[in-house]
């Protein structure tokens, strides 16, 4: 079997198992580059019997020369990792081609948190109305920006107090909750600033249907300079501080806060709240 045809099925396996669009085609798009070269060092196509962990470490060796970091690097060896377990599964190979490969070592570097004043100063400073609301639904619910953007009107509930998003990362759904000072702004923006696109999404633009997220960013971070925070400044920015203000500053479970942010795991949420796995497992048991 070809390389190339086994990426076509494990491209294949990720759409079945509902995985996001913006995953699958990162996948797929590294997976190539790496067919790539490999058939321009064999000139010719490559077969999957030839893919092993030395050609692997032959091409991150090549990424690195070319100035890739760490973290980029040890994403596409991730990615591998995965297409690796898939082919053992699937019988396509004999032993999992990623067997025995050293984890790169990425630096942690120490990031900068957006704290409450940052956030009003910047949503203040946002000059695009429907941006501005889209932003403090992220500030406000710690939803994802993709999840905010495909936000339907149908999935809003003002006398529950939710917002249901029909399909998170990894095709999870889930009810998050709607505050009041969240409703008091989303309805005011839907009844006197929405404009009407023949669209179902809670926020649509002049020029098209809905928002992309590469846009909401490149609001934001206008915004954050005109209010002259010198912090990074995007729309995971104001997920990430939801999950830490409700982890800190409130009395909250944290498998209820697993459940509302939509992780997998604890040891994701840990990122968020910056605890250890261990800790939170500590403080679960409490609960």
């Amino acid at each position: 079997m070809l390389f190339s045809e086994a990426i076509g099925q494990f491209v294949d396996y990720l759409e079945n198992q509902e995985r996001s669009g913006t995953t699958i085609k990162g996948y797929q798009l590294e997976l190539n580059s790496f067919r790539r070269y490999l058939e321009e060092k064999a000139n010719r196509p490559v077969y999957l019997s030839e893919v092993d962990v030395d050609e692997l470490e032959s091409y991150l060796a090549h990424l690195r020369k070319k100035g890739l970091q760490p973290n980029s690097r040890s994403r596409v060896q991730r990615i591998f990792g995965s297409f690796a377990k898939f082919c053992y599964r699937k019988k396509l190979t004999e032993n999992n081609l990623a067997h025995g490969i050293e984890p790169i070592k990425v630096p942690v570097k120490s990031k900068e948190f957006l704290n409450r004043e940052e956030v009003q100063r910047i949503i203040e400073n946002i000059q695009h109305p429907t941006v501005q609301v889209l932003t403090l639904c992220l500030a406000k619910t710690g939803m994802r920006i993709s999840e905010a953007t495909s936000l339907q009107l149908e999935d809003l509930n003002f006398s529950e107090g939710t917002i249901r998003i029909r399909k998170g990362k990894g095709a999870k759904g889930r009810v998050v909750p709607l505050s009041s000072t969240l409703k008091v702004a989303i309805r005011f923006y839907i009844e006197h600033l929405r404009i009407e696109k023949g669209s179902n999404r809670v926020f649509v633009s002049r020029k098209s249907s809905g928002l992309s997220s590469k846009y909401v960013n490149m609001e934001i971070r206008k915004a954050a300079q005109r209010a002259g925070v010198k912090k990074k400044a995007t729309a995971h920015s104001f997920r990430h501080f939801f999950a830490s203000e409700l982890a800190r500053n409130n009395d909250v479970s944290l498998v209820t806060l697993q459940e509302i942010l939509g992780h997998s795991s604890l040891a994701v949420t840990s990122i968020y709240t910056h605890s250890t796995p261990d800790e939170m497992k500590e403080a679960a048991e409490l609960i």
